[in-house]
């Protein structure tokens, strides 16, 4: 996992990038990286799935979003356990700094937090990559969905295509908060927690609990603030902590703080679907997964 400091240096001058464009582009992928027992899953089951070719490039572009999303905020999300870990806190730091100046809800807030802080939880994640994609200037319905969970948390993530009219099959998920993103269909998507063992199917979320579904179009000064990533480097963000009487980056404190910090849920999703799953056109004979290692 990277951290800003690896990318950027630990200065305090302020330098901004282009997240749409500047992104790693490895071949290596998540199911031939890491045993599926290091995802929270007993076994990779490498299922093929037939679909459109129309879904097909919606994966693809699910993909480009997901690699959007990880480089502005590449130290994961704040609320993700094995994000935290990894990252030493910083990945909560930034959450909990970013949330404490945009306190309230909304694309434009959410966007202000991963621009200033690159951090953020669901909600910024799905807002990150629902302004990326309408970059692209994609021609299919991108919907937003929250879903409330078992354990009364919800969750948000976006949807391509419209599933009325395609069906499970033929409807992508975006969801770039698990620490490893792979693009699927909604068929194929399953919240997989690592801690406690859980299993959600996203179709059985949807069936069974409370759930929000809108369309809500990304306001286009919002959208470029993609294009002007604002480093918040190590120097300020410790010099951020300390006034705000937080332990400093890369302690045991900091982590220790994070981890027992609730407000936002704690969870462990690694993965969202099975990343070993092989995606093909009907019209097509290749096989292909979506599971690009992003940091």
């Amino acid at each position: 996992m990277h951290k800003i400091s690896s990318l950027f240096g630990g200065g305090s001058s302020v330098q901004t990038y282009d997240a749409t464009v500047r992104h790693s582009q490895s071949t290596a992928t998540v199911h031939n990286t890491y045993d599926s027992s290091h995802l929270g899953l007993p076994a990779y089951n490498g299922y093929g799935v037939t679909v459109s070719s129309g879904t097909l490039a919606m994966l693809a572009d699910a993909t480009w979003a997901n690699r959007v999303v990880k480089s502005v905020i590449p130290s994961g999300a704040g609320n993700q356990k094995t994000d935290i870990i990894n990252s030493s806190g910083e990945s909560w730091a930034r959450l909990h700094l970013a949330n404490a100046k945009y306190k309230h809800g909304g694309s434009t807030n959410h966007l202000k937090r991963a621009q200033e802080f690159q951090g953020g939880n669901c909600a910024v994640h799905a807002s990150v990559a629902a302004a990326a994609l309408q970059s692209r200037g994609v021609r299919y319905p991108v919907s937003r969905v929250r879903a409330s969970l078992p354990d009364g948390n919800s969750h948000e993530f976006l949807l391509l295509g419209d599933r009325r009219q395609s069906g499970d099959r033929n409807t992508v998920v975006v969801d770039s908060w698990p620490t490893y993103p792979s693009a699927c269909t909604l068929d194929q998507a399953i919240l997989h927690d690592a801690s406690n063992g859980t299993h959600h199917p996203v179709t059985h979320l949807l069936e069974s609990y409370r759930n929000e579904i809108w369309e809500s179009p990304v306001d286009s000064a919002d959208v470029r603030r993609l294009t002007k990533i604002k480093v918040l480097g190590t120097d300020d963000l410790n010099e951020m902590l300390r006034k705000a009487k937080l332990p400093k980056l890369d302690s045991e404190q900091l982590v220790n703080r994070a981890l027992s910090d609730d407000r936002f849920g704690q969870f462990d999703v690694r993965v969202a679907t099975d990343p070993s799953t092989l995606y093909k056109a009907d019209s097509g004979t290749e096989w292909q997964s979506f599971d690009p290692i992003l940091r």
